[in-house]
Formats: C-alpha cells, sequence, structure tokens
C-alpha cells in the first residue's frame, strides 16, 4: 500500500512536471498572445444569405479581423482587405501564420489560404475548381480542408 501510495506521488508530480514544460516552451513561440483573429460578418448580408440558403456560412463580404484581447471590438484590424469574402481563421501551432478561406473577387470559387501575421503576406494553397473551405491545421505545417466533389469524382 506505502509503495503504491509513493509511486502516485512520483507519477503525479513528473505529470505536473512535463505539463509545466510544455506550457512553458509553447507559452514561448507564441508572439501573437493575447490577440484574437475571427471571421467579421456584415449583419445586413447574413439576413440576406440566410433567407434565401438557410445558412449564412457563405456571406458575401466577410472578412478576417484581428483584435486584441481587453480592447473594444471596434479597435481591430482587417487582415484581408483585398478578399470580397474571407471565412474560418485558424493560427498556426506556432503562432506566426493564419490559414483561411478565401474569394479574391465575387463568384470565385473559395480556395485555401495562409498569411504570415506580421507582414500580413498572404498565398494561395489550393488552386481547385470547386470549393475548398474550413482549413485546419495538422502537425508539421500540414494542412486539412474540405473539398467540395462531385458525386463521379468519388469513384
Amino acid at each position: 500500500m506505502r509503495f503504491s501510495l509513493s509511486r502516485n506521488i512520483v507519477v503525479s508530480f513528473l505529470s505536473l512536471v512535463a505539463m509545466l514544460m510544455f506550457s512553458a516552451s509553447c507559452g514561448s513561440k507564441i508572439e501573437n498572445d493575447g490577440n484574437v483573429v475571427f471571421t467579421q460578418v456584415p449583419v445586413n448580408e447574413v439576413e440576406e444569405v440566410a433567407i434565401e440558403s438557410g445558412s449564412f456560412r457563405y456571406a458575401p463580404s466577410m472578412k478576417i479581423a484581428l483584435a486584441e484581447m481587453g480592447e473594444s471590438m471596434e479597435v481591430m484590424e482587417v487582415l484581408t482587405p483585398d478578399f470580397y469574402s474571407a471565412r474560418s481563421p485558424e493560427i498556426s501551432f506556432d503562432g506566426l501564420q493564419i490559414v483561411f478561406s478565401g474569394q479574391l473577387n465575387e463568384g470565385d470559387v473559395w480556395q485555401i489560404w495562409t498569411m504570415d501575421i506580421k507582414s500580413r503576406a498572404y498565398a494561395q494553397v489550393t488552386q481547385c475548381e470547386m470549393n475548398c473551405t474550413d482549413p485546419t491545421w495538422l502537425p508539421g505545417e500540414r494542412i486539412a480542408f474540405s473539398k467540395l466533389v462531385k458525386e463521379n469524382d468519388l469513384e
């Protein structure tokens, strides 16, 4: 019984140390601590699209914006002013980039893009004929996303 209790204490202590080391290493890499990146959806566009399609998932004129925690949401920066519409931002594990879906021009197919948070430079990742949406970062700086496919493309 005494051996079991000592072992549990040691395991708990080592788990705590590992958790603290992981937290410290992650925190030191993220340069944008305290920032929130989100999709800004114009209210008038949402009502129109929601009525037509039953969803505002692909509302026109959406923008990706960055705001600092604790600041008024009116004090923010639009990160995608060059895009007709952009949505679904996700920050990379190192906190240096975001990945998102966007349309440069009205009527364009949704594509996947990345943006360097410091320089605001963006790059197109996909060049598909069908919509590519909902990107997410994977370990090793890889990206997963959803792609609309035609039924006969599944073969």
